[in-house]
């Protein structure tokens, strides 16, 4: 060993403290930020899942439209679209106006459904917004058709 080499203890103890405090800041730095990330994380979620209950039940309405417009009764109509509605409906959700008329009018088939949270978000925005955010979330549609 040569002898102007200085002895490694003293600066492995230097960065053995600095590593600890950069431990620590790192545990700060995430106690922070995890809760904006889980939020973040839980809407998104949440969000996917009422686009996927909407687009649902559009199709589901668009279903018992055309089947109303080539002269179905209101209980096929709705049979229909319930059938189609991937769960998500019963047959009292299901409005049909105008069903079996003459050929050239408008059949319209209305559907309403509360879609619920499925993660806690919606606990959270209530206890944060004061009671502004809806839950359940109400989401309808509506298809209008002529008859043939």
């Amino acid at each position: 060993m040569p002898q102007d080499a200085a002895p490694l203890a003293p600066k492995t103890n230097v960065l053995y403290k600095r590593n600890r405090r950069q431990r620590g800041q790192s545990m700060v730095e995430m106690a922070l930020v995890l809760p904006l990330f889980l939020v973040i994380v839980m809407a998104t979620i949440d969000f996917g899942w009422a686009l996927r209950s909407y687009i649902v039940l559009t199709n589901s309405a668009r279903e018992g439209a055309r089947v109303g417009a080539i002269g179905a009764s209101e209980a096929d109509i709705q049979t229909r679209v319930v059938s189609k509605s991937a769960g998500l409906l019963e047959t009292a959700d299901v409005t049909v106006t105008n069903a079996q008329s003459a050929p050239g009018t408008e059949l319209s088939v209305r559907v309403d459904y509360d879609h619920n949270y499925i993660s806690p978000l919606g606990p959270l925005l209530d206890l944060i917004s004061a009671g502004s955010v809806p839950d359940p979330i109400p989401i309808s549609s509506t298809t209008t058709m002529r008859m043939e």
